[in-house]
């Protein structure tokens, strides 16, 4: 493994982008937009010595996050509007989006400028700092985790996947994938977002049923099996998608800093998966991203994310929702 000092002095690969970097600083005053957007390309700069950055297409710092992701540009008709998470507890902030421009697949970062101030700002307490600076490199790193896996037929642009269960179970694992990646990644720049991953696990885990039956009791009234999984779904799944990010915190500590840690170590948070009956799932999913982590040059197919699949469907499974495959390829989905 290279040195830090090895790191620094490589040329950021921020400069090796086949574009030039489209930045954009909304709802700021000028003076104050001109610096903090300094600052980034400054920081995302250096990142790039660490992260690759070449299929980086833009960059885009809004006070009003949820308008700059509505009104970002994606380029094709087959991407969906984005949005971002904003639920009990837990509010995206920032967002690595796919965008297509001149009939090619790029990312373009969004970040709500709030959470990009202590870049500005002369405070004693380094915390806020170092938490931003975990935020940019955290959706930098998936900036290259998007490109690493656009080789796989299911990952490229515009690619369909018949199968409803597989799709559905696929799209969750590649999330928990993407988040445990994009924090060992960014680890290697700065590790500050441990924190902030154990408070929006410990959210997750607190309201997951709830919420699950309540998508089920609902369903009971609408009866639309789609709004059931995607609602039902988000609740149940929220667990797995956070503790992920903290799952990439943990092996982050190992990999750079030879420091093994058990997530048992982290004891409320594994007392809470315990109580809320969510560990084991939760055990399997870690052994899952760890193998992925480790093969991940060597991947042939998206068969590598099955077994994350299959946990995601044991998820469903014990909410009283399953999935039974038909003579004509169609799910029979029950709702106990």
């Amino acid at each position: 493994m290279a040195s830090q000092s090895d790191i620094k002095n490589r040329p950021s690969t921020l400069s090796q982008t086949i574009q030039t970097i489209e930045f954009i600083v909304k709802d700021i005053p000028e003076e104050k937009a001109h610096l903090l957007g300094k600052k980034v390309i400054g920081v995302v700069s250096e990142i790039g010595k660490f992260i690759d950055l070449t299929n980086l297409y833009g960059i885009t710092i809004a006070i009003n996050y949820g308008d700059a992701l509505k009104d970002l540009d994606l380029g094709s008709k087959i991407l969906s509007p984005e949005s971002y998470t904003n639920t009990d507890g837990i509010t995206g902030i920032a967002k690595a989006v796919t965008v297509v421009r001149n009939d090619r697949p790029y990312t373009y970062l969004v970040f709500n400028a709030q959470y990009l101030f202590p870049l500005i700002e002369e405070k004693e307490d380094s915390s806020d700092m170092n938490f931003t600076l975990g935020l940019i490199a955290h959706e930098c790193a998936h900036v290259q985790l998007n490109a690493e896996k656009r080789f796989l037929p299911e990952f490229k642009l515009g690619a369909s996947i018949k199968d409803y269960k597989h799709k559905m179970a696929l799209g969750i694992a590649e999330i928990c994938w993407d988040e445990y990646a994009a924090c060992l990644i960014s680890s290697s720049f700065i590790n500050t977002e441990k924190a902030h991953h154990i408070s929006t696990t410990l959210t997750a885990i607190e309201t997951a049923h709830e919420k699950a039956n309540q998508a089920i009791f609902a369903y009971r009234i609408h009866g639309s099996l789609n709004t059931l999984i995607t609602e039902a779904g988000e609740a149940i799944i929220a667990p797995l998608r956070m503790i992920s990010y903290l799952f990439g915190d943990i092996d982050s500590s190992y990999i750079f800093n030879e420091k093994d840690i058990s997530w048992s170590d982290i004891e409320d948070v594994h007392q809470k998966f315990i109580e809320k009956e969510y560990f084991i799932f939760a055990d399997k999913l870690w052994v899952e991203l760890r193998k992925l982590w480790e093969t991940r040059k060597k991947w042939e197919s998206v068969l590598v994310f099955k077994n994350i699949e299959d946990i995601v469907s044991d998820i469903f499974e014990s909410i009283g929702i399953t999935f039974t495959l038909q003579y004509d390829g169609q799910y029979y989905i029950g709702v106990l």
